[in-house]
């Protein structure tokens, strides 16, 4: 069964793993040379995701497979900025989805009214998750994220919940 849970130390090498993963950081619009080394860093990083929002592994059963997050939450405008990262041998299975819905539910409860995103206008796969839960276009950043020496077209989409 997927869920939602807090941060455990058996989650940091796969937390690490996906960090680093060049792939996955460009189509998280990750800055390449921000990669974690250690154990520290790691925590340090989790630490700031907490902060600022909420932070939780995407386990199956106590393994983690990825993680989710909430960042830059206005409980005044009832809105916050979502992020979701899975190991690349656990996407295209359908955990994506699980675990947005589940986050959706958590952002109600909080009284968030709506969630926004930022992706890749290339990424297609993403793109489509986001459609099939519900997610509107709602702008376009032109040339905003420098993958190697080409400029990438940036969408913004929302959810109202």
């Amino acid at each position: 069964m997927l869920k939602l849970r807090k941060f455990q130390t058996q989650d940091s090498e796969i937390l690490i793993s996906i960090r680093n993963d060049m792939e996955i950081n460009e189509l998280l619009l990750l800055n390449k040379k921000n990669k974690i080394n250690n154990n520290s860093e790691l925590n340090n990083w989790i630490e700031h995701r907490n902060e600022k929002g909420f932070f939780k592994i995407i386990s199956l059963g106590n393994f983690g497979i990825g993680y989710i997050q909430l960042t830059d939450i206005d409980y005044l405008a009832a809105t916050a900025w979502f992020g979701i990262a899975i190991s690349k041998i656990y996407q295209g299975k359908n955990f994506g989805f699980i675990a947005m819905k589940k986050l959706h539910a958590f952002s109600k409860k909080r009284r968030i009214k709506t969630l926004f995103l930022k992706v890749r206008e290339d990424n297609l796969n993403a793109i489509t998750l986001y459609k099939k839960l519900g997610y509107k276009f709602s702008k376009k950043i032109v040339e905003n994220y420098e993958n190697n020496s080409s400029k990438i077209n940036i969408q913004i989409w929302k959810k109202d919940l």
